[in-house]
């Protein structure tokens, strides 16, 4: 499936880039949100899927988030605190494309972010499908994690040191596919899916290509983790579905306990990695048609 071409949307928060499948029913929309790091092309495998799934009845929407993909929102590490900013953006956005209600689909950080404009209650989100949250902390102890966090002695170090030694620079798109390919978090990926990553990833710079994602934003993002996740579930009034990753799961055994509590949430656990939406993007797809 191909979207059609990108849009641009300008609100308070800046510009940002989106994509639009038209569906039979333009009242209420999928929006998508992605993960860190990534950008909404990454995604066009499982895209295609979901609309099938649908028989094209809805309507799919997807943007890059702030720091991310072909959005030129300011994206300063030094004026990020935490993911909020990524939902206060999110609500300007939709509020500018005029949704009045929908349903949320979140992978990872994206996850948290739909979570977040849910409990505001500001539309009608009908469902909420979250893939794989970044939960990775204790609930019980959320509240004291925080307080180190503002403190900054609350860290997510490997994972933040990693992004921010990522390699951001490559002659050509090819240079860039070649070294993806097999390599860390992108060798469960199919080959298609990393170069969708990179043609919504790249951008020209000089008589090269480099990430839009600047591994120092990436970091920032992975550093400022949202740590009352739990407790904004919690609140949350609509049916939830959470789908958890077998292998490298940011769900400890301990939010699984936490979430299992709460009526509202059908959690299920499917194999794979943190990014199953990416290596089996027709069995999520019709998982999540199910739950809608």
């Amino acid at each position: 499936m191909k979207f059609e071409a990108r849009k641009t949307i300008s609100c308070e928060a800046g510009e940002f880039s989106y994509l639009k499948k038209e569906g039979e029913n333009d009242l209420s929309p999928i929006i998508f949100f992605h993960a860190t790091g990534l950008n909404l092309e990454t995604y066009n495998n499982f895209f295609e899927e979901l609309f099938n799934q649908f028989e094209g009845k809805r309507t799919l929407i997807a943007f890059d988030q702030r720091g991310h993909g072909k959005s030129k929102a300011e994206a300063d590490p030094s004026k990020l605190f935490s993911w909020d900013q990524y939902a206060d953006d999110a609500v300007l956005i939709l509020k500018a494309l005029e949704i009045k209600k929908a349903s949320f689909i979140g992978h990872s950080m994206g996850a948290i972010v739909a979570a977040e404009i849910c409990r505001r209650n500001i539309f009608g989100v009908e469902n909420l499908a979250l893939m794989d949250p970044v939960l990775l902390y204790n609930p019980k102890t959320a509240f004291f994690s925080s307080i180190r966090q503002k403190l900054n002695m609350w860290r997510s170090p490997t994972i933040a040191h990693y992004a921010a030694k990522r390699r951001s620079e490559f002659k050509n798109l090819d240079e860039a596919k070649s070294h993806y390919l097999g390599r860390s978090i992108f060798a469960s990926w199919p080959e298609t899916s990393i170069e969708d990553y990179l043609i919504g990833g790249l951008e020209d710079h000089n008589d090269s290509m480099k990430l839009s994602c600047d591994p120092t934003w990436e970091a920032k993002t992975f550093e400022t983790v949202s740590l009352n996740s739990y407790r904004t579930l919690k609140n949350i009034k609509v049916p939830v579905l959470i789908l958890k990753a077998s292998m490298n799961s940011t769900i400890p055994n301990v939010g699984l306990n936490y979430l299992a509590k709460n009526e509202k949430i059908k959690l299920f656990e499917v194999e794979g990695t943190h990014f199953f939406l990416i290596e089996k993007p027709k069995e999520i797809a019709k998982k999540i048609n199910q739950f809608f």
